[in-house]
């Protein structure tokens, strides 16, 4: 009988089931999304759509003959209108801003793509030690062949039992 009992204590200590309380990491290595437009100072079309605009002429012999044939001495170069002026101002203050923000871009994908790397080095060693916790131990894997001979250690016992007492 004592068998039986030790036999079956056996049988029912494989069948513990223990589930994993630890918390996740509560961490983490990435940075906070951040909102460009929040860092650097929105751009507003400031050029006047009502100004007067021409088409641009060059002037290169430094002499403009107007259509009432009148001659004006200018230096050369390209005369534009002023709305051209204000667009061209506007342009190259936007250029600079786009650029600064490029840049910020540029900066925040490499410190964001690092602290990644960083982020999963530390969940696969998280994992590694995960697998470790969670790996069956020796009696799990063969408690089935323990089965099987205590089972067929009752039935030749029952036989026997059974011939013993007629």
């Amino acid at each position: 009988m004592k068998r039986l009992i030790i036999v079956s204590l056996l049988l029912f200590s494989s069948c513990a089931t223990t589930i994993v309380t630890e918390q996740p990491l509560k961490y983490s290595y990435l940075p906070q999304k951040i909102n460009l437009d929040s860092l650097m100072p929105i751009q507003v079309n400031v050029v006047d759509t009502g100004l007067k605009d021409f088409v641009s002429m060059p002037i290169d012999s430094g002499k403009l003959i107007t259509k009432f044939k009148d001659t004006f001495n200018l230096h050369p170069g390209v005369l534009i209108s002023e709305k051209k002026a204000a667009l061209f101002i506007y342009y190259k203050t936007n250029m600079e801003y786009l650029d600064k923000k490029c840049t910020l871009a540029n900066k925040m994908y490499y410190e964001y793509f690092d602290r990644s790397l960083d982020a999963e080095k530390t969940y696969q060693t998280e994992i590694i030690k995960l697998r470790k916790v969670a790996e069956r131990s020796w009696l799990e894997k063969n408690i089935c062949y323990f089965g099987f001979l205590a089972g067929l250690a009752t039935a030749i016992l029952t036989e026997f039992a059974v011939i013993q007492s007629k």
